[in-house]
């Protein structure tokens, strides 16, 4: 019966944040059908059936559980061909680059 108190929330939430079954399956890129049929019990969900059985064996909440990361744009790394000459090239030529982006971070700053 916990999937059944998952389906009713579902519907109370989205009510409550004035959304349409339209607007949440777009948001979730399902159809609005799946989320009728997610809020009216017909079809499961079973991933929060899974979730909500790894928590009670973990004794943990979702948020424990699941890591939540926000994909910003990473940093640039170099590649390993960059690497790889940095470290096959002779000391005065790393110091000259290093020294040449110190001057060229100052001017910017």
């Amino acid at each position: 019966m916990e999937h059944m108190k998952v389906v009713s929330r579902l519907a109370t939430l989205r009510d409550k944040e004035n959304l349409t079954q339209r607007q949440l399956a777009d948001l979730l890129e399902v159809t609005e059908n799946t989320v009728a049929n997610w809020e009216t019990g017909r079809s499961s969900v079973e991933w929060i059936d899974r979730v909500v059985k790894l928590c009670k064996i973990f004794a943990c909440t979702p948020e424990e559980l699941i890591e939540y990361v926000v994909d910003s744009k990473p940093a640039k790394t170099d590649s390993l061909a960059e690497i790889r000459a940095r470290l096959n090239a002779p000391k005065s030529v790393f110091l000259n680059q290093h020294n040449s982006e110190q001057s060229s971070e100052s001017r910017i700053h």
